[in-house]
């Protein structure tokens, strides 16, 4: 929910500074893309060189599985490490992805980047999401405050100048804050050192929104699980709930009596 907007007097310095960070990403990118490439060709060999050392040595298995069992222990650390470039270069993708976003806002474009639009309510079983923290007493706003205060103005309202979310349970999580005043100064004081901490810092705050920003592509699945767990029914005395404590006592045993012999 972090804006890089959020505070009251923008930083001059932060255009200059995210333009330094994209060209930075990219080139992390393009290093990223050659050190997988060379990676890929590493776990290739090593998966070639498990066979070579077995053929010549096929018919002598105390030579052979030992040099097999090198050669697979070198195949698993080049996938190991192959992955870890894969995860990191991912991550300066994000990173690039959120620094794009934060340009179209830069200079104080009204440019709306993750949707201005109320968010509907996502399914959750009670009707509402868990709660996270509590915000102490609030103040509800009617919607002809919410009106009169712009929330979901167009082209621009204060909901699209602040959304970020990376899914639609986050944008209703910014939702539910906006539209729900705290009443309580101590609270007040809090998010405000919040906010202007997030402000002023803008690389941890980016990488924030780049550890989240994978979550997009789960979204559907996010909320498709919550309206199922909001619409699940108790199987607690039906013949397949019996069923699945039997199986699973079956294999727990199993599993124990494997590991005896």
């Amino acid at each position: 929910m972090a804006s890089d907007e959020a505070a009251q007097t923008p930083d001059p310095d932060y255009p200059r500074w995210l333009a330094g960070q994209q060209q930075s990403l990219e080139a992390a990118l393009r290093d990223g893309a050659r050190a997988e490439a060379a990676w890929s060709w590493a776990r290739l060999l090593a998966f070639v060189l498990m066979a070579a050392v077995w053929y010549p040595f096929r018919n002598l298995p105390v030579v052979a599985l030992p040099a097999v069992a090198i050669a697979l222990a070198l195949f698993v650390a080049t996938i190991m490490l192959h992955r870890r470039v894969w995860l990191r270069r991912e991550f300066f993708r994000s990173q690039l992805t959120i620094a794009k976003e934060s340009a179209e806002r830069a200079g104080g474009h009204v440019t709306i980047v993750r949707g201005g639009g109320r968010p509907m309510d996502v399914a959750f079983a009670g009707g509402t999401p868990p709660p996270i923290l509590s915000p102490g007493r609030t103040w509800p706003l009617t919607e002809q405050e919410r009106d009169d205060l712009d929330f979901y103005a167009s082209p621009a309202g204060l909901f699209g100048l602040l959304n970020r979310a990376s899914t639609r349970i986050g944008a209703a999580r910014l939702r539910d804050d906006l539209e729900n005043l705290r009443l309580e100064p101590a609270r007040i004081l809090a998010r405000q050192q919040s906010v202007r901490w997030l402000a002023t810092n803008h690389a941890q705050r980016h990488r924030l929104l780049a550890a989240l920003e994978g979550v997009r592509r789960l979204d559907d699945s996010l909320a498709g699980f919550a309206e199922g767990v909001a619409k699940a029914e108790p199987i607690l005395s039906t013949p397949l709930a019996w069923i699945v404590r039997i199986w699973t006592v079956a294999v727990i045993a199993l599993t124990i009596f494997a590991i005896d012999r």
